[in-house]
């Protein structure tokens, strides 16, 4: 259909069924002053429950220092990789309410850096692809939520490799 768009959802089941409901009872909205309706919905069960995901990214992924107020470049190795882990474990803990049994791994392959402009800002982001191994809760939380920071802002966004 020309002029569609397809928007995924990613959340607590919850948040899920709630928009589900919205859109069975009202199914136009307003984007700014463009009235919108959702011709359909399709509910998918979860992508990963495997061990081991080969991710891409759709969006540069932009990842910070734990410590530090810098953002790391995707070459400083176990750093850069420790940092995705540990904002995976908070996304986690803020989705469920607990934190994970087990944590993941994460390897970044064949990733090429570039600066990313955001209004007046630069930031270090990197794109290509990400493995991740280890608890398969964590890796639908990257899947669903992003990986790195400024998720909110679309940064960080993954699909299937």
């Amino acid at each position: 259909l020309p002029d569609t768009a397809l928007l995924e959802v990613g959340w607590r089941d919850d948040v899920i069924c709630a928009l589900e409901r919205g859109v069975a009872a009202d199914p136009v909205f307003f984007l700014e002053d463009i009235r919108m309706r959702i011709l359909g919905a399709e509910r998918k069960s979860d992508v990963y429950s495997v061990r081991k995901a080969a991710l891409s990214t759709i969006s540069p992924v932009v990842v910070k220092h734990p410590v530090k107020d810098r953002l790391l470049s995707a070459n400083e190795g176990g750093c850069y990789a420790e940092a995705i882990v540990r904002n995976l474990h908070a996304k986690y803990e803020a989705r469920t309410g607990r934190s994970p049994e087990t944590s993941v791994s994460v390897r970044p392959v064949r990733v090429r850096e570039r600066l990313v402009k955001w209004g007046n800002v630069a930031l270090l982001a990197a794109a290509g692809e990400f493995v991740l191994e280890g608890n398969p809760d964590l890796i639908q939380t990257a899947y669903q939520m992003g990986i790195g920071q400024k998720n909110g802002l679309g940064f960080g966004m993954l699909s299937v490799a």
